[in-house]
């Protein structure tokens, strides 16, 4: 599976994380503000029976995966470099890194 880790493959995982983060985010926004509106309904008229005990399972849920994929997205991101090792961008070809290595450049000229 070393093979198929590459960088664009591990940014594009990271973006996910971080799109599914923003997600739950504004689903425990959403979830907090139903919960008020109906507490607040539930005072101003007591002959309604309305329940919030779902909503607020909802609203811990969404907490708990908003806090546990932060904390994944971290952690990508803080350990990239240990994922990834010493490859480059592009795997797998002949493309040589030391070509503008110091050498001695006189070595390989030759004259026409």
């Amino acid at each position: 599976m070393k093979k198929h880790r590459t960088a664009l493959g591990l940014g594009l995982f990271i973006g996910c994380i971080i799109v599914l983060v923003n997600w739950t985010l504004a689903i425990t926004v959403v979830l907090g503000g139903q919960i008020r509106y109906k507490q607040f309904w539930g005072a101003q008229c007591p002959k309604l029976d309305i329940s919030t005990m779902s909503d607020t399972f909802a609203l811990v849920l969404a907490i708990f995966l908003f806090l546990m994929y932060s904390a994944l997205a971290y952690l990508l991101v803080v350990s990239k470099d240990l994922l990834l090792g010493d490859e480059r961008l592009i795997p797998n070809t002949n493309y040589h890194t030391d070509t503008f290595s110091n050498d001695n450049q006189e070595d390989h000229l030759t004259a026409v």
